[in-house]
């Protein structure tokens, strides 16, 4: 078997894949990538930690017979070092290793490669038929920030799709931390389920670009004697030519909707903050060093008047009067008048955060 690969395409399969790997693994086969060569020459490389898998389908990559080898990581991170034109020759031998013809600079370097027992890979997950969901990755990647990094509350440590709306848009998604909550509503994907979706180092990657397509598959194992009834379920995700799917954890994700306010009850007592892309942005770079970023807890205040004006305000420590900012990009209010304060670290966690709505409501 023999592997032609652009380093181009290799530098891309790498850096995906490596997303999926563990910086520790517990397995030394999983500190690998497996090559596969099947009869319609179509050649992937792949990456499990066991609970999620993805996949990279080569475009400009030529094969000779079928078949498939593992390499280690570390030796193909060496071989994404060159120019992108030049290309990678993979070769099988009968003695468990790999001949490799790596082109430098116009040079031919040859060297052997120890592979990984390709018998002890694990049974891949089987691949989810996906289906389009658009801003499914954009939403998925602005959600994480809101999601919580504590183990000990697993549940938090997803981001939640919901499908149970009532209107013709009907799923939001969904992430909290136990402070915060981000819910990102009027999409509409083709699931039948909710499905509670692991943060993930791959999914949030900048590399993965495209038309996402998702999906979800669920298997039931029925009730035998004492035996109890078994669900499993893996969701996947299709972009591009890469293919990813992930274990769905078996939690109950917190009814979020009961938190939300009943804006409809006593509409005349509704006041809103519409915030503008402009805005946000220019909060996310002014905030962090506005007055009162320095005192306990960070504080920034949300004015709003009734002319539609929407304003916001701090004090530093040694300051005897507010500052005071009017945003100018579009953003409006809508209400009696009235103001909030704020934590303004809370919706800028990671720094990474743009918010297109906020609604808030204000005392």
């Amino acid at each position: 078997m023999e592997l032609s690969i652009s380093r181009a395409e290799l530098k891309t399969a790498v850096t995906g894949l490596s997303r999926i790997i563990p910086n520790r693994v517990t397995l030394p086969i999983l500190g690998g990538v497996r090559f596969e060569a099947d009869e319609n020459g179509t050649v992937t490389a792949s990456a499990t930690d066991l609970d999620q898998s993805a996949s990279y389908r080569f475009v400009n990559t030529t094969s000779v017979d079928v078949g498939a080898f593992v390499l280690p990581l570390t030796a193909l991170k060496e071989l994404t070092k060159g120019a992108d034109r030049e290309h990678v020759i993979l070769t099988t031998t009968p003695d468990q290793q790999v001949g490799v013809t790596n082109h430098v600079g116009g040079h031919q370097i040859r060297f052997a490669v120890n592979t990984l027992p390709a018998e002890e890979w694990p049974e891949t997950i089987r691949p989810v038929h996906c289906k389009p969901a658009e801003g499914f990755l954009d939403t998925y990647r602005r959600l994480i920030p809101f999601a919580s990094t504590d183990q000990t509350r697993y549940a938090l440590t997803n981001v939640f799709i919901d499908v149970e709306g009532k209107t013709d848009h009907p799923v939001c998604m969904v992430a909290v931390d136990g402070r915060r909550l981000s819910v990102w509503n009027s999409m509409k994907f083709d699931l039948k389920s909710s499905v509670p979706v692991p943060t993930s180092r791959f999914l949030a990657w900048s590399g993965l670009t495209g038309d996402a397509q998702i999906g979800l598959r669920e298997e039931v194992t029925p009730k035998r004697g004492k035996n109890p009834e078994i669900r499993k379920a893996w969701f996947g995700v299709s972009v591009g030519s890469w293919c990813y799917v992930t274990k769905v954890p078996d939690i109950s994700f917190p009814n979020w909707r009961q938190v939300i306010p009943d804006y409809t009850a006593e509409p005349e007592k509704v006041q809103r903050c519409c915030f503008t892309d402009g805005d946000a942005d220019a909060l996310r770079k002014i905030l962090p060093t506005f007055p009162g970023h320095d005192s306990y807890n960070c504080t920034v205040v949300l004015v709003g008047s009734q002319d539609g004006r929407l304003i916001v305000s701090g004090r530093g420590k040694d300051a005897t009067a507010d500052t005071v900012l009017t945003l100018e990009g579009g953003s409006s209010y809508e209400g009696k008048g009235g103001q909030i304060g704020m934590n303004r670290q809370y919706p800028h966690a990671s720094g990474s955060v743009t918010v297109r709505r906020l609604f808030t409501g204000l005392r």
